[in-house]
């Protein structure tokens, strides 16, 4: 008792005016929090025993190796089960620390925490509350005033779900760079090429070139036709809508490709366990797209390989210009595996602007306000038919609630 005693004492009268203020913030949360220490053998008490453990390191290097070893695995149609045997001595690997840290994000996230919370508590005096309750047992907590104890708890969940957050969204952005460094490196290699036709190609480009500029009004017939074959320009022309059409093809399946099955899940993985916001209305269209990554329930514009018709999906601001021939087919659907890697791609620019916050977190958390305040009465702008006062655009939607 007289360890429980000394703690107490550490409390200050200020400190305990703020913990009696959270813990009214709380509102119906405050029962899933205090579950966490009297669910002695249910999942409350686990979730304690990890947040108390606090997150591990989590290499993104090794992450990356570790999926595309995955992808290979399922391309030769081995089991996935072999590479787990191959790693039998390995320590714990980093695929699946992430999908612990994933799993404890998200039931953390279930507490529904209020968003403001610890708005008008110090930094240091939230992150002294986190220590301290992390290195207190259940039985130590309970001996505390209920408002000490939901405060410590509070404390502890708010701190932990900042940095996984914040762990989470820098993997997320180093593996959407990875595969977007990938991506533009295979483009950059080039197509088998006939030596003649490019021999022929940069010595007759020069000329057809001198001649129609010298020669403007003339027939073509009686400008180029003395200089190239028309064979010769046939075959040319030939070649070069050949070549595009490749070239066309192998974007598609560089694409393809690099976003595998595997980074496709473990991507989604990560969206799942984030909760995005934002103020700007330019973010909003990728904001919706979001849903079609994640999961079926949430699929709005149809589930096959290409987006249904007449869907007014973001294109400009989204898909780059010379990824757009992989994108759309012939037919100008818009495929969905590559579409879903310009929607990532849209995503980490909007992250690492600030554009887009993740709630929670901190280095990727809300930025501070630097808008002029309106004046009392003035009119809100409207953009389009959708009035906008600054309000937070929240995905999941109601996630805070």
């Amino acid at each position: 008792m007289s360890r429980l005693a000394d703690r107490e004492t550490r409390f200050s009268e200020y400190e305990i005016r703020l913990c009696q203020r959270v813990s009214r913030k709380l509102g119906h949360s405050a029962e899933q929090v205090e579950a966490l220490v009297t669910d002695l053998d249910g999942r409350h008490a686990r979730l304690f025993a990890e947040l108390r453990a606090g997150g591990t390191r989590l290499d993104l290097e090794s992450l990356v190796r570790e999926i595309d070893e995955l992808a290979s695995m399922r391309v030769l149609g081995l089991p996935t089960e072999l590479l787990a045997r191959i790693q039998g001595g390995a320590e714990r690997t980093n695929l699946e620390i992430l999908i612990r840290e994933v799993d404890r994000q998200i039931a953390v996230q279930a507490l529904c925490l209020p968003v403001e919370l610890f708005d008008d508590c110090p930094s240091d005096l939230i992150d002294a509350w986190c220590t301290h309750g992390a290195a207190c047992t259940p039985d130590e907590l309970l001996a505390m005033p209920r408002a000490v104890r939901l405060t410590l708890l509070a404390a502890l969940c708010a701190v932990r779900r900042r940095e996984t957050a914040d762990m989470l969204v820098a993997v997320l952005i180093g593996l959407v760079h990875q595969l977007h460094a990938r991506i533009e490196a295979r483009f950059e290699q080039s197509l088998p090429q006939d030596p003649w036709l490019e021999r022929e190609r940069h010595a007759l480009l020069p000329k057809l070139l001198g001649a129609a500029l010298d020669r403007p009004d003339e027939p073509v017939r009686s400008v180029l036709y003395p200089l190239v074959s028309e064979k010769t320009m046939r075959e040319l022309v030939k070649d070069a809508a050949t070549r595009e059409a490749m070239h066309v093809r192998r974007k598609r399946a560089v694409l393809r490709s690099t976003y595998s099955s595997p980074y496709q899940q473990v991507l989604a993985l990560l969206l799942t366990a984030l909760e995005f916001r934002c103020t700007d209305p330019a973010c909003w269209p990728v904001m919706a797209a979001l849903g079609e990554l994640v999961d079926d329930c949430m699929v709005c514009w149809g589930k096959g390989r290409y987006y249904d018709a007449g869907q007014s999906l973001p294109v400009d601001g989204v898909v780059p210009e010379s990824w757009r021939p992989a994108v759309f087919d012939a037919e100008g659907r818009i495929e969905r595996v590559p579409y879903g890697l310009c929607v990532l791609l849209s995503l980490r620019d909007m992250l690492s602007r600030r554009r887009v916050h993740i709630a929670g977190a901190g280095r990727w958390g809300r930025p501070p306000e630097t808008r002029e305040p309106e004046p009392v009465g003035a009119t809100p702008t409207y953009h389009g038919l959708r009035p906008v006062r600054g309000d937070v655009i929240d995905w999941p939607s109601g996630a805070d609630e």
